[in-house]
């Protein structure tokens, strides 16, 4: 981290400890203040500091009797062997801390302007960006947009983890893939390749409402209904995003898709103007129709 151009000089401070000092001994002094904040520490050798404070031959006795009565009670030796002013210490490593913070408050907004722009879709979820702020690894090095980019990634692994711990839910997700296209593979409906952020995020939603054990319940009720298999001339077929989203689950697990029984007493009834038997407990146009919209179908 570059050095500060400049040091905090507190006046009272001086005025004070520098009160009953000769002239020459505060100028000597002031030099080995300003080296001291510069350098972070000085060396314990007379002679070294005689040299950082430009004496001159003629007055190195006067400035080594004085460095012995006067000026070394202000500094102390550290743990290197050096010697430090504490005060100067103290100012020091509270600099520190604060370009510190600076830099990494500078680095925080330059990752989240990236996260906002690249992730447009996570960005919407308040308790992730929460959550970012709190994990963001300051150190990357923020022009390197592919380390960034991983870094999300892992991040976002990682809150999706808590979410499912915090529910009581672990999902081993390929073992789910695994199970869904085990389930469907007799059927039209599509196997999965890929879990995305957003089916993710779905499964999450119905495991932690309804448990794993219902979801296959209910996934079983499905694959016997004749209109989500693709059996019906509608030819319509049920999706993985399709069964997951809340509100088609529930549908499915109220039986609104169950294959509609015909009583044992009755018969087919014959339509006279087209001569063909016809299904009593078909679904309606109105009804497909209002199906298909619902559905985004049409």
């Amino acid at each position: 981290m570059a050095k500060d151009p400049a040091c905090l000089f507190y006046i009272n401070d001086w005025l004070t400890s520098t009160a009953e000092m000769d002239a020459d001994c505060r100028g000597w002094y002031l030099n080995l203040l300003l080296h001291n904040y510069d350098k972070g520490d000085l060396p314990n050798d007379v002679e070294k500091l005689a040299v950082l404070c430009n004496v001159k031959f003629s007055e190195y006795k006067r400035f080594e009797q004085v460095f012995e009565q006067v000026i070394k009670q202000k500094f102390e030796e550290i743990e290197s062997g050096r010697i430090s002013n504490l005060r100067t210490q103290s100012i020091l490593k509270s600099r520190e801390i604060f370009k510190d913070k600076r830099s990494n408050a500078g680095k925080m907004s330059y990752l989240m302007k990236f996260f906002y722009k690249e992730y447009k879709k996570q960005s919407q979820d308040i308790d992730l960006i929460e959550f970012m702020k709190s994990k963001i690894d300051t150190t990357i090095d923020t022009k390197n947009e592919q380390m960034i980019k991983q870094m999300f990634e892992h991040l976002f692994e990682l809150y999706r983890n808590e979410i499912e711990i915090e529910n009581g839910i672990k999902i081993d997700y390929e073992n789910f893939i695994l199970f869904w296209n085990k389930k469907v593979e007799k059927s039209l409906i599509p196997k999965i390749d890929k879990l995305t952020d957003k089916r993710k995020k779905s499964l999450r939603i119905l495991f932690s409402e309804f448990s794993k054990e219902k979801f296959a319940e209910v996934l079983n009720i499905a694959l016997k209904s004749d209109f989500l298999t693709g059996k019906t001339k509608e030819g319509f077929v049920l999706t993985f995003d399709f069964f997951s989203n809340k509100n088609n689950f529930i549908k499915v697990m109220e039986g609104n898709y169950a294959n509609k029984e015909k009583s044992i007493n009755e018969t087919p009834k014959i339509v006279a103007s087209t001569q063909h038997y016809e299904k009593p407990l078909e679904p309606t146009e109105e009804e497909k129709i209002a199906f298909r919209k619902e559905n985004g179908l049409i």
